[in-house]
């Protein structure tokens, strides 16, 4: 009954009420509701993708299949996905500015309700074209001769996968979430608004440079990237190690401890060097290139064994720490 009463609005121009009248009121939160509406169909429509395809079977990934679809893989990511991201992007700066929404909304509104339909379209290619490529689930990548499939290689379409259905997912909709709540407090009096914000947008923006990244990022970004948090893992079990030998507190650490923590320094030290070399980016202009010699096994192997490490830097700390609390502690670790 809504989407009824604004079609003829929607479909072109008429003549809008006289401002600070009661029928203009009406109008504003007519038009309120309605944005919230399609947001919350767009929300459903994410994830109730219009797909027969089953999530758990395995997805063929057969190069001669997968190169078949090298059109619409170059179509996705040199021109769908940054469209829908620039619609977001949209979205966000007539919402964005709340001074200037809350001081008038109907002109604001009304360009929401015009982004939307082009919002829905792209969406709709977008998840039709990911459900082309990967029409159901990528298993771990386990292969050690498709280092030449490029864009194909199944690391890259797990990681496309994993992107694409899990975090961009997630974010668009967060983001439809924050666009409800921020039209629904106009509908509160000033005093009663709670500040709500697009906080979505920067975290969605990542995620659209994410999957760019997966679909036609160079490997050299990818892996280092996939890293980040256990360089910053690693520096930070650098500095408790540190902190251990030399306590900022001025309480000293058991003799014990220290004996341990400097069996164990070329261990510390020669990962930290190695993650700073890691954590270095290719000069900036100089020509990358986007695929590496390296197999989607030797690939996915590099990506487990950096979340392991980190885990393994921190762990090792803390039981360098507890053997100082603990001094039966240092047996396991000896």
């Amino acid at each position: 009954m809504l989407e009824e009463h604004l079609e003829e609005w929607y479909h072109g121009p008429v003549s809008l009420p006289e401002p600070d009248t009661t029928e203009f009121k009406q109008f504003e939160r007519l038009q309120g509701d309605l944005a919230i509406k399609r947001f919350e169909l767009l929300s459903a429509h994410l994830f109730h993708w219009p797909s027969t395809i089953t999530r758990d079977a395995p997805t063929d990934i057969s190069i001669d299949r997968l190169r078949s679809k090298k059109d619409i893989h170059t179509h996705f990511h040199s021109s769908l996905l940054p469209l829908l991201k620039q619609h977001f992007n949209s979205v966000a700066e007539v919402l964005g500015d709340l001074i200037e929404l809350r001081k008038d909304p109907a002109p604001r509104i009304q360009r929401v309700l015009e982004i939307q339909p082009y919002l829905h379209q792209t969406l709709d290619q977008m998840i039709r074209i990911i459900d082309d490529i990967i029409p159901g689930k990528v298993p771990e990548p386990s292969q050690t001769n498709d280092q030449h499939f490029e864009h194909f290689k199944s690391y890259r379409l797990f990681g496309l996968d994993n992107c694409i259905r899990g975090e961009l997912r997630c974010r668009i909709a967060g983001f439809f979430y924050d666009s409800c709540i921020i039209i629904e407090e106009l509908k509160l009096p000033a005093r009663k608004r709670f500040p709500s914000s697009l906080g979505s947008q920067h975290s969605l923006n990542a995620a659209f440079d994410t999957t760019l990244k997966w679909l036609n990022g160079s490997e050299l970004y990818i892996i280092p990237d996939l890293w980040e948090d256990s360089i910053r893992g690693n520096f930070a079990a650098y500095s408790q190690y540190f902190d251990l030998l030399d306590p900022p507190s001025g309480l000293p650490t058991s003799q014990a401890a220290i004996q341990l923590a400097q069996s164990i320094f070329p261990i510390i030290k020669l990962a930290k060097l190695f993650f700073a070399k890691l954590s270095r980016k290719p000069v900036k202009g100089k020509p990358v290139p986007l695929f590496t010699e390296m197999s989607s096994q030797k690939l996915y192997s590099l990506h487990k064994s950096s979340e392991e490490y980190g885990e393994s830097m921190m762990d090792l700390v803390f039981h360098l720490e507890e053997s100082d609390l603990h001094p039966h502690t240092s047996l396991s670790l000896i």
